[in-house]
């Protein structure tokens, strides 16, 4: 049985205006530098995928592929 991320059409978020919704799915955990960081995905409505994102503790911007 294999998994797979949803797609568009099996998904039901709210993004439109300022306090619209996105889906996210991340985990945390600790650098080694004791820094804490989250790494996941996030579902942009728009182009229908999924795009990698990495936040690091003291770092002003996220890290987005």
């Amino acid at each position: 049985m294999g998994y797979h991320l949803p797609s568009a059409r099996e998904i039901r978020d709210n993004n439109s205006g300022y306090n619209g919704s996105t889906i996210i799915i991340y985990m945390g955990g600790w650098s080694n530098t004791n820094r804490a960081v989250d790494v996941g995905l996030q579902h942009s409505t728009k182009y229908n995928d999924w795009a990698p994102f990495m936040l690091i503790e003291g770092v002003k911007n996220p890290y987005t592929f």
